[in-house]
């Protein structure tokens, strides 16, 4: 005998079988799903962050590198220190040998005029060395002309904090009337 227009069989069917999914089940996978997005989106964004640390670092690496080559170059060539103040050093390098000291002869490594920057200085040109920087000192063993040896140091910050660097270097170089 049927009821209420029910087939026998779907009825005696209907407490034991269950079609479709509970409102907790599908809020207990949307939770689920949504820790796993979580995580992954975690990841991600630290992948970006190492990425974009790990390119600092090579950058500044690299200044760090052609800056040691060439300030080292500049003084090791040098016949002479000119001057040198707590804003940089003025280096003479007898290019046409006659031991007279011309404008054209005459360089500069100093502080940038915003003093974060290391600059390389001509009487006609500039060249930022080192971009960003802090804390920029120059030394020298002796009061030029007898200026044998010249250190520049200064702080730099990549992704681990801030660090020091120096760079010396010693004149080979005598020019022809100094001590």
């Amino acid at each position: 005998m049927a009821q209420c227009g029910l087939h026998p069989d779907i009825r005696s069917h209907r407490g034991s079988h269950r079609v479709g999914l509970t409102v907790i089940e599908l809020l207990m996978a949307l939770i689920v799903s949504s820790v796993i997005l979580a995580a992954v989106a975690s990841l991600a964004f630290a992948t970006g962050s190492a990425s974009e640390i790990t390119s600092n670092m090579n950058r500044n690496q690299a200044i760090l590198r052609y800056t040691t080559l060439r300030i080292a170059e500049l003084i090791k060539f040098s016949s002479s220190v000119v001057s040198a103040t707590a804003d940089g050093v003025e280096l003479w390098a007898d290019t046409n040998t006659d031991g007279v000291v011309d404008a054209a002869e005459r360089f500069f490594i100093e502080k940038g005029a915003d003093t974060t920057s290391l600059v390389y200085r001509t009487t006609t040109s500039s060249i930022v060395m080192v971009p960003i920087c802090s804390d920029i000192q120059f030394q020298v063993d002796q009061v030029p002309p007898a200026t044998r040896f010249v250190s520049v140091s200064f702080d730099m910050q990549d992704g681990t904090g801030t660090h020091k660097y120096q760079i010396n270097g010693a004149l080979r170089c005598r020019a022809v009337g100094s001590p």
